[in-house]
């Protein structure tokens, strides 16, 4: 009987030996016992295997010659707070093991007392993977920000701002660009909707809505021209926007996401090139270039509906002495005074051109369908253009002369385009002759040409 006792008794203590190693030994974690002078006095096998050693090398060793030396301070200022505070201590730090490369080590110390003396447990777990990740998302998130800060640069240099309008809470999230183009402070945030229309010009507004609209419910295109009249006040800005539809899987409308740049600068560009090309940079009238243009318009013009019209060339007489005592400040002030004059004498039909020096041409189109009537529009015009051209003309003098008072007249000449007339330069030449005949017959004249043409015909 006793003898069956003492083997179930060695029964059960093998059991609990073989719980313990499982629990114990085998844990998933490391457990270290240290010493109250940080000796290590036990370890499990799994802490034994993160350190890198045998037990019998780890044993009475110090614990803090397993951390790595750029942390042992960190580690020694948590077990003073333990001891002192009496409070579990949770920190991570880099450990040493063995010859290996270091890693990082999650630890959490308690003290408890055995025996009358005070110990330091420490539960030690392997974090390098969780490391490694966290260093990877800390460097995708700084990567991340780098290309946002890059974006915002690239939006204000190129003046181009991202938007995205939300369906279900119908705000739209804008750049930091984005805002500044409508006029809000220039911080990426969201508005509602109804906040950036309303700085959509009214001639515009429709237009954009209903594009929105389309690329909402039916996929239509959104792409478009508008003005901004920006929330703050600072001037309208002509814009260029471009979205798309993003949609779940059902293809239900999320999200409408787009772009949107200030073309201002653009336009005036495009505007100052097609200045150059087609007016004259002095007085902003049409240069010889856009006059032959349209010539070519009113002859078109002129055989649909059978109707006259007339050009009007003329020269100013007397001008270069005008140059000659007062420079070419004085003449360019003349020649922007009679561009004025001449634009107050004609219709907003006509076109006046300057086509190069102190010479004029002027256009007159949607005449009368009979010629007489026509001729006299025509030398009705001609004669309001004398006249006002005739009057004496008061230039600034600069800052210490005096106003200058200059008499200038013009040299006119007037043909009649018949609607069968189809050669542009044949007028022009034409209508110069008749200039040159008014200057021989002593100038501040007109001279008009009707039948050049028809004694021309064979």
């Amino acid at each position: 009987m006793q003898n069956e006792e003492l083997r179930q008794a060695q029964l059960s203590l093998e059991h609990q030996r073989e719980s313990y190693f499982n629990l114990y030994e085998m844990a998933p974690v490391g457990y270290v016992s240290v010493s109250a002078q940080g000796l290590i006095l036990n370890a499990n096998l799994t802490a034994i295997k993160l350190l890198g050693d045998s037990r019998k090398n780890l044993i009475s060793r110090r614990f803090s010659q397993c951390i790595a030396t750029q942390h042992q301070d960190s580690y020694y200022l948590r077990i003073k707070r333990l001891m002192e505070k009496r409070q579990t201590q949770n920190f991570e730090l880099q450990m040493v093991a063995g010859q290996a490369r270091p890693f990082w080590a999650s630890l959490i110390a308690s003290v408890v007392k055995t025996d009358g003396d005070e110990e330091i447990r420490i539960v030690l777990s392997d974090i390098s993977e969780h490391k490694r990740n966290e260093l990877a998302l800390e460097q995708s998130e700084r990567t991340l920000r780098i290309s946002q800060q890059q974006m915002e640069i690239i939006q204000s240099i190129s003046a181009t701002g991202s938007w995205t309008y939300n369906l279900v809470t119908k705000e739209i999230w804008g750049s930091a660009e984005g805002m500044h183009i409508f006029g809000f402070p220039a911080v990426a945030g969201s508005l509602p909707i109804d906040r950036f229309q309303a700085c959509i010009a009214e001639q515009d507004r429709q237009r954009v809505h209903q594009s929105l609209t389309g690329l909402i419910n039916e996929g239509g295109k959104y792409d478009l021209e508008f003005t901004v009249i920006p929330h703050d006040g600072s001037p309208a800005k002509i814009t260029h926007s471009v979205a798309t539809l993003e949609t779940d899987a059902q293809g239900k409308p999320l999200k409408v996401l787009g772009f949107v740049q200030d073309i201002t600068k653009t336009r005036m560009m495009e505007e100052r090139v097609r200045q150059l090309a087609f007016l004259d940079p002095l007085t902003s009238l049409p240069n010889r270039r856009l006059l032959l243009d349209r010539m070519g318009q009113a002859l078109a013009a002129n055989r649909r509906s059978e109707a006259f019209g007339a050009l009007i060339y003329l020269d100013l007489d007397n001008f270069k002495p005008l140059n000659d005592q007062h420079g070419h400040g004085a003449g360019d002030m003349l020649l922007m005074e009679v561009a004025l004059r001449l634009n107050s004498c004609v219709r907003a039909v006509d076109t006046v051109s300057r086509i190069g020096g102190d010479e004029f041409v002027v256009l007159l189109g949607d005449l009368a369908a009979q010629r007489a009537r026509a001729a006299e529009q025509a030398n009705n015009l001609a004669e309001k253009i004398r006249v006002a051209l005739a009057r004496p003309y008061q230039l600034p003098g600069g800052v210490e002369s005096e106003a200058i008072e200059h008499r200038c007249s013009a040299s006119i000449g007037v043909v009649l385009i018949e609607p069968q007339h189809q050669s542009v330069e044949g007028l022009l030449k034409w209508a110069d002759a008749a200039m040159y005949r008014a200057k021989e017959e002593g100038r501040n004249r007109i001279t008009f040409m009707m039948e050049r043409r028809a004694q021309q015909r064979p």
